[in-house]
């Protein structure tokens, strides 16, 4: 099947492998029992060096195969995270889809970091004794690692160790321009301003902004909002993508609540103009694939524009 792009899960039409069309029916059962189960708005901001301790904005995806079946209450963990540590000595775990989770105290020394006082719905105790959790942190080429060294809570263990943090670049809200430096997550259900399609090219190389794009799309796939995920499509892909009112429109919020990353790995070649491709990772599970995507400068960012024409 030719690989099109996790926009037409509600269609069934995976864009993964060769595989995924037996995927579908588990993948809807799993959205749905995610739906009705149990975020913070942090600016994208990364962790500053050790010097100056950590602090920093960071995401991370769990998807179902990262959840070991003894693991109680693992289900729990499945979605986009976002992961907050803030100059004040606080941090905070929110999931996407449903907001804030929990909240502690954090102290962190040049390579350690403990944990402490946690509260709210997915809150970890501290352990018996009152010990607190301890890991090990470093950050490089704009991700953050953490070892456990003592961690009672296997929940929280799972989270920040199943693989590194990434940069936060959160997912914009309506009526705010793909690829924007977004600093709150702002109004959610404002219908964007129109805008004409032509606008003026970029004088300069659009990598930054298409890698700024690809984690909005992972962010923006994860609130289950299927508008503000559209938004970073061109109005073509728009169009095409866009469910019809009533049963495609429940499956597509359904579906997104399996969890997918789009990362770039790849140099862009770029036209000059409006127009570029590059490589991206595509990553769903335990499913990863590596597609050719086309993307377009359109109503004064750039966007998403389909699989990429190998002629």
């Amino acid at each position: 099947m030719t690989p099109v792009v996790a926009l037409q899960f509600w269609k069934w039409n995976l864009p993964l492998t060769p595989t995924t069309r037996s995927l579908g029916s588990a993948l809807f059962g799993l959205a749905a029992m995610l739906f009705f189960s149990c975020m913070i708005s942090p600016a994208a901001t990364m962790a500053q060096g050790a010097a100056d301790g950590l602090r920093g904005d960071f995401a991370v995806t769990i998807a179902p195969e990262d959840i070991p079946p003894v693991l109680i209450g693992g289900a729990s963990l499945i979605g986009r995270w976002h992961i907050s540590f803030d100059e004040d000595g606080t941090y905070e775990l929110g999931r996407q889809d449903v907001g804030s989770l929990a909240v502690g105290q954090f102290e962190a020394t040049d390579d350690q970091l403990r944990l402490h006082g946690e509260t709210g719905i997915l809150a970890c105790a501290d352990g018996s004794d009152g010990a607190e959790a301890r890991y090990e942190w470093t950050v490089a080429e704009d991700r953050l690692l953490l070892t456990a060294i003592d961690e009672p809570c296997d929940l929280r263990r799972l989270l920040f160790t199943t693989r590194t943090l990434s940069e936060l670049v959160a997912c914009p809200p309506l009526g705010v321009s793909a690829g924007s430096d977004i600093r709150d997550d702002g109004p959610t259900g404002a219908t964007p301003a129109a805008s004409p399609r032509a606008t003026p090219w970029p004088d300069i190389s659009p990598d930054a902004e298409i890698d700024r794009l690809l984690k909005q799309m992972s962010d923006c796939w994860a609130t289950r909002h299927p508008e503000r995920f559209l938004h970073l499509l061109s109005q073509e892909q728009r169009a095409t993508q866009r469910p019809a009112e009533g049963d495609d429109e429940t499956r597509f919020i359904l579906t997104m609540g399996a969890p997918v990353v789009w990362e770039l790995v790849s140099e862009i070649e770029w036209d000059g103009a409006g127009r570029a491709t590059a490589t991206v990772r595509q990553t769903l599970g335990d499913n990863i694939d590596e597609l050719r995507y086309a993307f377009v400068f359109e109503d004064g960012a750039w966007r998403w524009d389909g699989i990429a024409d190998d002629s």
